[in-house]
């Protein structure tokens, strides 16, 4: 499944994918680390920010998989890629939370803001590309 979705996707397009991949894997590395999250904070904070960052993997690999063949086919990939941008706000608000209540390391902290920034960054990209793409065929 993983190598079709590669073999459909441009290079700029695969770094949406590679990014969001990333910044899953990081996460829940952290989440699986009990020096930055504690057993009684898994419930807490641990379990949403797990929550969010699957729930965003998972929108952006919905909206790679969408073949725009219709209006139909791009609202719904519009709609996944806004909803991962959604996702990923509400992310970086519970890590904020977290820092704030767990005092994560500022180092980490900065990366895991860079990881969400460029995730963001590359959605937008590619929201962009899909209008410019689509546009006189089936984009709005």
């Amino acid at each position: 499944m993983a190598v079709r979705a590669v073999c459909r996707q441009t290079p700029d397009n695969f770094k949406v994918i590679a990014a969001a991949d990333s910044l899953a894997e990081y996460t829940l590395r952290l989440l699986c680390n009990e020096k930055i999250f504690p057993k009684r904070s898994r419930w807490l904070i641990a379990g949403k920010i797990a929550d969010l960052v699957n729930d965003y993997q998972t929108a952006v690999h919905t909206a790679n998989e969408m073949r725009v063949e219709s209006t139909l086919a791009f609202s719904f990939r519009r709609e996944q890629q806004l909803e991962a941008l959604a996702y990923l706000r509400a992310l970086d608000a519970k890590v904020s939370l977290a820092h704030a209540v767990l005092h994560i390391d500022a180092n980490r902290l900065e990366y895991w803001a860079g990881l969400m920034n460029e995730n963001e960054k590359l959605i937008k990209a590619w929201m962009r590309s899909d209008k410019k793409r689509y546009s006189g065929e089936v984009a709005e």
